[in-house]
């Protein structure tokens, strides 16, 4: 990809997928609240919490920063000028498959409860449709011209 196509898909990169990503970014205070819930749950000292309550709380940061590391590879990539990534793409699709595993997971809760709320459009509905268009452009040969 290039020229005025390149921007103007870096664009669209960070209108679609800016919000969510600094959501994501601040999603790593709260690993120290999931580490002290899950040993809270392994020593019995916390009250009726379900077993996968502090899972939970680890495992969407985690999978979420996985997904922004995709994105950031992908964004750099395309900056640079480059026709391949810098890590293996089988690398990459399973950091974005964990990365919308859970934006799935808590878009499904959020939309649940507020489906036409701001933040659900911002948080949920506009990086699905992005990891979308990225998947079909993908597949498209149209972001890399070589094989990765």
């Amino acid at each position: 990809m290039q020229g005025w196509r390149r921007h103007l898909f870096l664009l669209e990169l960070l209108v679609l997928f800016g919000p969510c990503s600094l959501f994501a970014l601040l999603s790593v205070l709260y690993l120290g609240l999931a580490v002290s819930l899950i040993l809270g749950l392994v020593f019995g000292t916390v009250g009726e919490a379900p077993w996968w309550m502090g899972w939970l709380a680890l495992v969407v940061p985690v999978g979420a920063l996985a997904g922004v590391f995709a994105l950031a590879e992908l964004a750099r990539a395309l900056v640079q000028g480059r026709s391949r990534l810098a890590y293996p793409p089988t690398v990459i699709g399973w950091m974005a498959a964990s990365g919308v595993t859970v934006l799935a997971g808590v878009g499904a809760f959020v939309a649940a409860q507020a489906p036409t709320a701001l933040s659900t459009v911002f948080l949920v509905y506009l990086p699905l449709v992005g990891t979308v268009h990225v998947i079909s452009m993908s597949w498209r040969r149209r972001l890399f011209t070589t094989n990765c």
